[in-house]
């Protein structure tokens, strides 16, 4: 069924892949959270996520604190629609995410390893320092499995790949310039055009109000992860080859 990364299943355009979902009991050192909805109308499972999955974890983490177990999540949320009385369907969110296969011959490699090397000597201290807190937390964004935690890993990583640029309003505008100069658009379409002060507030009301909006999310999510990829390229001198998520931000009208 592919390969897992995180959150996703990973898949190249040209394969065809059978997908087959099997359900188990918990095994011994593994417990099963259920929490039955009783909804007077059809609801989405999108809808029924946002609602069981918050509380999923705050029973978990509720039952680590007073038993003072080590308890994690080990599977996605599994939605169980009774249909009749005596059945029932079984509905899960799983994502797949199409990317091309790539194959790189060893001169390839060798002139990345050197071109990194060398731009990774040449940079300051403190530039050095961020980039490297940067790149992991870009790293870690990709295998994150909760998607308010990846989200945060993507707005970090423009924070710190950004922190040693001058501009005046903070990160959005250090964002907005950075991107202009590697994407060669004006700052002001860069910074409205893909709603940079939007995903800011998302992130600040994630971490300071509590707030988590995730039929928002994803799709935001989408378009800050290329944010971030574009920024770490620009940070080591590759330069702009083109995102169709953010040329297509960027040609709305």
């Amino acid at each position: 069924m592919g390969y897992g990364v995180g959150q996703y299943l990973i898949k190249a355009p040209e394969d065809i892949i059978k997908m087959e979902i099997k359900y188990e009991h918990a095994l011994q050192g593994e417990i099963d959270i259920q929490i039955l909805v009783e909804a007077p109308c059809e609801v989405s499972i999108d809808e029924l996520n946002s609602i069981v999955s918050p509380l999923s974890f705050s029973l978990l983490s509720y039952i680590n604190l007073a038993l003072g177990d080590f308890l994690i999540p080990s599977a996605p949320i599994q939605i169980t629609k009774l249909i009749a009385p005596t059945s029932h369907q079984f509905e899960s969110l799983m994502k797949l995410r199409v990317w091309e296969r790539k194959e790189f011959d060893k001169k390839a490699i060798q002139n990345t390893l050197s071109a990194f090397v060398e731009k990774r000597v040449n940079m300051s201290e403190q530039d050095g320092r961020t980039f490297d807190v940067a790149a992991r937390r870009y790293l870690d964004s990709l295998t994150e499995q909760d998607p308010i935690d990846k989200y945060c890993d993507l707005w970090e990583t423009c924070e710190f790949v950004t922190s040693t640029v001058r501009a005046k309003g903070g990160i959005v505008s250090r964002t907005a310039q950075t991107l202009a100069s590697h994407m060669h658009r004006p700052k002001a379409i860069i910074e409205n055009q893909l709603e940079i002060k939007r995903l800011y507030v998302i992130r600040k009301d994630i971490v300071h109000n509590a707030i988590e909006n995730l039929s928002e999310l994803e799709e935001r999510t989408n378009v800050l992860e290329k944010i971030a990829f574009e920024l770490i390229r620009y940070k080591v001198g590759l330069p702009y080859e083109g995102c169709n998520i953010l040329e297509k931000q960027l040609d709305r009208s």
